[in-house]
Formats: C-alpha cells, sequence, structure tokens
C-alpha cells in the first residue's frame, strides 16, 4: 500500500535549506539563532551546514532515480501541465524508464539504476512531492492553447476595461458574453493526468476532431443567460438526434456539414436567439 504524503517533512525540509542559506549568508550569528527562527532543530541545521546530505539525498543510491532526475521529472511534468498536455501514468513511468536508460552508464550504474520500477512506484513519486496530483483531465481543443498566450490575454482585457468597464453607458445588465463549446461524439473525454497543482489546470489538448457538436452558449453580466444554439454535423438535421421530452423547446438547434460555427450560424444565432431574447431587456440602450 503507498505511503501517505506528510506534508509536514516537506514543510520542514523547505524551513531548513531556507535557514541553511540564512546561516550561510551571515544572517544570523549563529546556527542556534537561525534553527529558533526557522523552527527546526539546531543540532540538524548545524550537520547540514557542514555538509551533511539530507535523508532523501542520503537515499539517492537505493532510488531508480536521483534527487536531479526527479527534479527534472518534476519539471517536465509541469511545463506539460502549463501548455496543456498533462502526461498519463503510464507517459511518466515511460519517461522515468528512458531516463534511467540513458543514463545508465553514466549515475549511478549499480544499485539506483539496476531493476524495474516496481507497480507503485508513479504513485510513491507523487507522494512524494506535494506538488503533484493526479486528476481526471479535460479535453480542450489544440487550437485554443496554443492560441491563449499572456500577450493575447491583456489585450483583450484592456480593450474590455476600456471600452466596456470604464464606460458610464454600458449597463451590466447589457453585457454578455457569448462562446462556442465543442463536444466530441466517440471519444473518451475523460482520462487520469499528472498534473503540477500550483499551475492550476488540467486540461488536455485534443489534437484533432471525429463527429462534432457545437453548442453556442451566452451568459449576461448580471448572471441571466439566454437559450443556446446546437449545431449538428450532417447535411441535413435527423429528429432522431433530438431525445424528445428533454432538451427545451425554446433551444434554437441546427446543422452543417462540419458541425462548427460558420459566418451564417453566427447571423442566424444573433437573429434568432440573442436579439429576440435580449431586445426587449435592453430598452434601446446599449
Amino acid at each position: 500500500m503507498p505511503r501517505k504524503r506528510n506534508s509536514e517533512n516537506v514543510a520542514k525540509e523547505s524551513r531548513m535549506l531556507t535557514a541553511i542559506t540564512a546561516v550561510k549568508s551571515g544572517e544570523f550569528e549563529s546556527a542556534a539563532a537561525a534553527a529558533t527562527h526557522f523552527d527546526v532543530p539546531a543540532s540538524t541545521l548545524r550537520h547540514r551546514v557542514n555538509g551533511r546530505l539530507s535523508l532523501r539525498e542520503s537515499h539517492g543510491a537505493q532510488q531508480k532515480l536521483t534527487p536531479a532526475q526527479e527534479m527534472e521529472l518534476i519539471r517536465w511534468i509541469t511545463q506539460l501541465s502549463i501548455t496543456g498536455y498533462s502526461p498519463r501514468h503510464d507517459m511518466v513511468r515511460e519517461m522515468v524508464e528512458t531516463l534511467r536508460e540513458k543514463s545508465s552508464n553514466v549515475i549511478n550504474p549499480g544499485d539506483t539504476q539496476s531493476g524495474s520500477l516496481g507497480q507503485d512506484w508513479v504513485t510513491n513519486f507523487i507522494q512524494r512531492n506535494p506538488e503533484l496530483k493526479t486528476v481526471v483531465g479535460k479535453t480542450i481543443d489544440n487550437a485554443r492553447v496554443k492560441e491563449t498566450t499572456v500577450d493575447a490575454l491583456k489585450v483583450w482585457f484592456n480593450a474590455y476595461d476600456q471600452e466596456v468597464i470604464q464606460d458610464e453607458d454600458v449597463l451590466f445588465e447589457n453585457v454578455y458574453n457569448a462562446d462556442e463549446s465543442g463536444f466530441s461524439i466517440g471519444t473518451i473525454q475523460a482520462s487520469r493526468v499528472i498534473i503540477n497543482s500550483s499551475v492550476g489546470s488540467q486540461f488536455q489538448a485534443h489534437p484533432g476532431r471525429q463527429e462534432w457538436v457545437t453548442v453556442m452558449e451566452c451568459i449576461c453580466a448580471d448572471g441571466t443567460s439566454i437559450s443556446p444554439m446546437i449545431i449538428f454535423k450532417g447535411e441535413s438535421l435527423s429528429t432522431g438526434w433530438i431525445p424528445s421530452g428533454i432538451v427545451p423547446k425554446d433551444w434554437f438547434i441546427t446543422n452543417n456539414s462540419k458541425g462548427w460555427t460558420s459566418n451564417d450560424h453566427g447571423l442566424s444565432w444573433l437573429q434568432n436567439c440573442f436579439e429576440l431574447r435580449t431586445q426587449a431587456k435592453a430598452n434601446g440602450r446599449v
């Protein structure tokens, strides 16, 4: 059974590393003073300042990866989390095996690199590193991942602030956000992936589309919403695609050969969904 994550040990080691740095830089007159300040054992701090390895480092020869390799593995997972390609457990295991294979003749060719990974190695690795966790990934279209950059978001929010928030003639009840969401039919949407929790993203970029249904949705800044437009992929709309008695009557359902939005569908959405349901509320205002 995998051992439980000991967050207190992680916090204690973090304080210890900070205390070591403080002592070596001369911020404290003695190791005892630094130990009291950072709430760590004074004797352990003195030994660490004098070069003794941490317990984790001293056990490096018994591990499948060296501490440096584990840090590189964490960096790799973090980068994948940021870019929308969080790895599954089997991918992490494959990467570990690759690291061990490439370094088997260089770093600790004896104990460290010998033997296969245990069944719970990836789980134990996650538990040793509290910033990592396993979540159920959510797929997101690949194009959205690539186009979502810091610069693009800054430009959009600056424009929104100047043209909407600071405009006294624009009321919140007349401010709407419209977007489209895609659903891939016949593709498994959820899979368990490993992420760096400090990144805060568990999306997985989906490289392509199969059978596709698009939903045009819109919500108002005051919390209300208008009925969506559902776009099926097909040359003609089949009534068999729409469950009777489940779909609300005010939903606008249509189709095209691709299954996603077009200029014609955008215009149709404005005329049949947005305009009809917001005109009375706006009452002639912006």
